[in-house]
């Protein structure tokens, strides 16, 4: 029977997304929205991406230069322990800072993508 083994598996890969993703973040995460959101309005999303924009803005000026990914890392297995290799954006050479694990709502990929805008703005600015 393939069902079990088939629920069994989504388990498991959304439980290694949440183990994966509280060993790579390393340092306190800047994002503050919740992961998952029962509220999704355009007023909580727009505020949300300034919250977003004004916490990058922030970093910025103190040096924290990071572009903030979510979503399933590529893990490595080392025995018992898994280790999300260090990236780096493409765009601006910034060190990827990844935060959740598989699954996200509109509140917190708006906060995300305001935060990367004004790095990326950052970067361009200050290259």
């Amino acid at each position: 029977m393939l069902i079990p083994f088939v629920k069994a598996s989504v388990v498991a890969i959304s439980l290694l997304c949440v183990a994966v993703s509280t060993l790579s973040a390393g340092d306190d995460s800047p994002i503050k929205s919740p992961v998952i959101s029962a509220d999704n309005s355009p007023e909580v999303i727009a505020a949300a991406r300034v919250i977003g924009g004004a916490t990058a803005a922030k970093d910025a000026r103190a040096g924290r230069l990071r572009i903030i990914d979510y979503g399933e890392p590529e893990p490595i297995a080392l025995g018992p322990v898994i280790r999300v290799p260090e990236r780096y954006d493409p765009e601006t050479g910034y060190r990827m800072f990844g935060i959740t694990g598989c699954e996200a709502t509109g509140l917190f990929r708006a906060e995300v993508a305001a935060y990367n805008e004004v790095m990326r703005k950052w970067h361009a600015e200050h290259k």
